[in-house]
């Protein structure tokens, strides 16, 4: 299936439509909602591909087994999926950039919400867009963030900005000691005392 425009899927015969996607279902056009009625249980074990405007879900779709895949085009141009009720999560998230579209670093995009969602998503590696972009998943209990980073970064020697500053305590006393570093990848600090972590 190949959403080129805005509309909607509805169950206008009444009883209990069941819609499950083992290959594609993408909306690649229009800038507004293609709307999934909330009498129609989504079932999606393939790709689901929103590379254009928003696909609604008024119901209560289940992900199990499938993918999401999200065009992004700009920064405000890119697709999203909406679930009005509560979503069940699993499979996987990936991204592709459209038209020629470099995000810039930091950017996030708010690709998904939903009411409510249990499980979680178990697949991220199509979020490596190339080009030393990838997208960073954020899953909170109301929507999905997707924030570009880079991947080919420079790595920075480990260097100390701020040593710690000279303290006197008496025995038994509590001593708070800090320190300033930087450099890439993150780096881990820990107190030692005659080879014994404190």
């Amino acid at each position: 299936w190949d959403a080129q425009s805005d509309q909607v899927f509805n169950d206008a015969y009444g009883g209990s439509t069941v819609f499950n996607n083992p290959g594609t279902f993408r909306k690649s056009a229009g800038s507004n909602a293609t709307t999934i009625d909330d009498g129609i249980t989504v079932r999606n074990t393939g790709i689901i591909g929103a590379l254009s405007g928003t696909l609604q879900f008024n119901g209560s779709p289940t992900f199990a087994g499938g993918s999401l895949n999200f065009g992004i085009g700009d920064s405000n141009i890119f697709g999203r999926v909406s679930v009005a009720g509560a979503a069940s999560l699993a499979g996987g998230v990936s991204a592709l950039l459209l038209n020629g579209y470099t995000p810039p670093i930091g950017l996030n995009f708010v690709v998904m919400t939903f009411g409510s969602a249990t499980g979680t998503f178990t697949e991220y590696s199509g979020l490596n867009v190339g080009g030393g972009t990838a997208f960073n998943p954020t899953l909170s209990s109301t929507k999905l963030t997707l924030t570009a980073v880079a991947t080919n970064f420079t790595a920075v020697a480990p260097s100390f900005i701020n040593q710690p500053a000279s303290q006197t305590a008496n025995y038994g006393d509590t001593v708070a000691m800090f320190v300033t570093v930087s450099g890439s990848p993150l780096l881990l600090f820990q107190w030692n005392q005659n080879n014994v972590p404190l």
